[in-house]
């Protein structure tokens, strides 16, 4: 017989020939114990299954320290639910938890106040979809037969009990049993809680936490048990006699609490699974058609003769329902909201509930993909730059959904100033008139494509570069790789190893040779530079480690051969993995276009070197400027009212016409 299992797990599970697999919260290993460089809280504890077949493997599913059931656990409606009791020397506290299994992630989290919500083991119950357990009282001094509520976090006493349950279960048809600390089974009265001796399992328990459950496909109870000797073992009770029958040892003696198997996806006799299932919609109508084919075996695989009610719904309410023969072919209209849905589909019989059938549909307009294709081009034209910009229309929608591309708009918007070059336009194409006269700017274009109001996947052009060199202030960040598009990398040595961007560190990177000394350039885009002026060149840089320290340069000169630069920046060596700021300050002969080179020149085999935040500022003295050293200079000096100075002091004053601070 099948069972419900979530497809995320298909490939996670150790199962019998037969398909049996169990799953538990693992607490406890030996080797986990035995490591000692493995701290208790290290303990990888967490949920794991296993086959119940010698040798035992048991194969980790989803870990966290949290999953620690040993105030009860158990398995309902794809989520393990526990209580974890912990007691320090000053304080002692009950949590419950929820954790969905197949998403691996902890759904609900409470402090409980009640400690009589804590038990030794518990047992979820198919048939009235109730959980038993033996409770502790609240002074956790007497226990008891009882029931929780866990929505309220409160529990119903049944009857007082003196005996230690280790294990309960609840099998197929509901009944209640108790593995006793002495190692008997007793059935329990699920309404009177009397308890009534069966037989001895002929194993003698250790004092620990422990769990059993009922494998509902095969009405079989499992007890993965802790012997008194402190080995493990997997053991099946036959509840006719008590008898314990061993199937494996654990080989690293697990202790494993909160014991299930995955319940059944159906009664043997129910209808199986619909097939077929699907909605279809007419363009951007929300009515279309469900269609499925009714199942003609039933969930064991035995034939269907008579009809059965099938029922399509989403998110618990009920669309439609209806009468089908087996194998019949069912087409009805449905009407739904423009959007998502999830539709489930099953049919059903006398025996009970089939398996449901899942689809996930789009009504009416969908998000459209992004565009496709994206074209740019420039054209030089008297001082300014043509931009064309072409795409081709989405085809698709985002969730499968109706896209009407013959009335698609879009809107296009320049990057990254953000101008709105467009805006809900029809043609897939588009001109951008850019002046020149801004200095070397990169440019991108976003286009977002509009299905009706349901707004697209924006697609993002390659850069245009517009204007021929950079004016100065000059700064660039290099946090983006997209800050690296003017940029020129130069693998002077041709080694292969040259400058990159490193997105984990947010910076441009020079990697290691282990067997070439560094030689490779990071050149700036084109710099408008004039003679007259002095500039400053900064940046950061770092090493990775201090134990491998880097070396830069830089350099000045005009075209993209680095080799032809003056010298601005001598070797530096970088011993510091924070990053530190380099630069000095430079003329250049001529006016023109220059680029400035940052040049690692690192040992081989070093670790990499990081560069950030490159600028070039103009630092020319103003017209008052600072003298330094004057009196050796043989200046004259004037006062601000023309009066001669023969030994100035500190202050503003005029020499050869000009305003200087000394």
């Amino acid at each position: 017989m099948a069972m419900l299992l979530p497809a995320k797990m298909k490939a996670q599970l150790l199962t019998t020939s037969n398909g049996t697999t169990l799953w538990g919260n693992v607490v406890y290993c030996q080797s986990w114990a035995e490591d000692t460089e493995l701290e208790m809280s290290q303990w990888p504890m967490g949920i794991y299954n296993f086959a119940p077949v010698a040798p035992s493997i048991t194969r980790k599913v989803c870990e966290d320290a949290r999953f620690h059931a040993n105030g009860g656990g158990f398995y309902r409606n794809g989520r393990f639910c526990f209580m974890n009791y912990n007691q320090t020397v000053l304080t002692a506290t009950l949590t419950y938890y929820e954790a969905d299994i197949t998403n691996k992630e902890f759904t609900r989290m409470d402090n409980v106040e009640d400690f009589s919500m804590r038990a030794t083991d518990l047992a979820y119950d198919h048939t009235t979809g109730k959980v038993y357990g033996q409770f502790y009282t609240s002074d956790l001094k007497g226990r008891c037969i009882g029931t929780a509520d866990f929505t309220t976090l409160t529990h119903t006493e049944i009857a007082r009990t003196e005996r230690t349950y280790v294990s309960i279960a609840v099998d197929k048809q509901g009944k209640l049993y108790g593995i006793s600390q002495e190692g008997d089974l007793y059935g329990i009265d699920k309404t009177t809680g009397v308890q009534t001796l069966i037989g001895a399992t002929g194993v003698k328990p250790g004092e620990y936490r422990m769990s059993a459950t009922c494998d509902l496909n095969t009405n079989t109870i499992y007890w993965a048990c802790v012997n008194s000797d402190e080995t493990s073992s997997l053991y099946t009770i036959d509840t006719t006699t008590g008898k314990a029958t061993k199937v494996m040892d654990f080989r690293d003696n697990e202790q494993i609490l909160g014991l299930y198997v995955l319940p059944p996806a159906a009664e043997d006799g129910a209808p199986a699974e619909i097939t077929d299932l699907a909605c279809t919609f007419d363009k951007a109508s929300t009515t279309g058609t469900v269609s499925f084919t009714a199942p003609d075996k039933t969930f064991r695989d035995e034939s269907l003769t008579a009809p059965m009610t099938y029922v399509v719904g989403e998110g618990g309410a009920e669309l439609l329902r209806g009468t089908a023969e087996p194998g019949s072919k069912v087409s009805r209209e449905l009407t739904l909201t423009p959007g998502a849905h999830k539709l489930v589909a099953y049919a059903e019989n006398e025996e009970g509930k089939g398996v449901d059938a899942e689809i996930t549909v789009w009504a009416g307009y969908d998000n459209p993909v992004a565009p496709a294709d994206v074209t740019i081009s420039t054209e030089e034209t008297a001082g300014k730059t043509k931009v064309h910009l072409a795409w081709k229309a989405p085809e698709a929608g985002g969730h499968g959904g109706y896209v009407d591309k013959e009335n698609m708009k879009y809107d296009v918007v320049r990057l990254p100033d953000n101008k709105a070059v467009a805006t809900k336009i029809s043609a897939c194409s588009i001109d951008d008139e850019i002046d020149n006269g801004g200095g070397l700017q990169t440019y991108r274009y976003r286009i977002t494509p509009y299905n009706d109001s349901m707004e697209g996947a924006p697609a993002t052009s390659d850069a245009v570069i517009v204007g021929s060199a950079a004016e100065i202030p000059y700064n660039v960040k290099l946090r983006e790789e997209t800050d690296l598009t003017l940029f020129g990398i130069l693998d002077a040595n041709g080694d292969g190893y040259t400058w990159y961007f490193d997105s984990g560190e947010k910076a441009v990177c020079y990697r290691f040779s282990a067997a070439n000394t560094a030689d490779d350039w990071l050149l700036t885009a084109p710099l408008n530079l004039q003679k007259d002026k002095t500039y400053r060149l900064a940046f950061k840089a770092r090493c990775a480690k201090s134990w491998a320290p880097e070396n830069i340069e830089a350099a000045v000169g005009q075209g993209n051969d680095p080799s032809a630069y003056v010298n601005i920046l001598p070797n530096t060596e970088i011993t510091s993995e924070a990053l530190m700021t380099l630069g000095n300050t430079f003329q250049v002969a001529a006016d023109g276009v220059y680029r400035i080179g940052l040049h690692a020149v690192s040992p081989a085999n070093r670790f990499k070197l990081f560069v950030n935040d490159i600028s070039v500022t103009d630092e020319t003295p103003t017209g008052i400027s600072a003298v330094d050293a004057a009196g050796k200079q043989n200046l004259v000096f004037h006062d601000l009212t023309g009066r001669r100075v023969s030994c100035p002091a500190k202050g503003v004053y005029i020499v050869n016409g000009k305003k200087i601070v000394r």
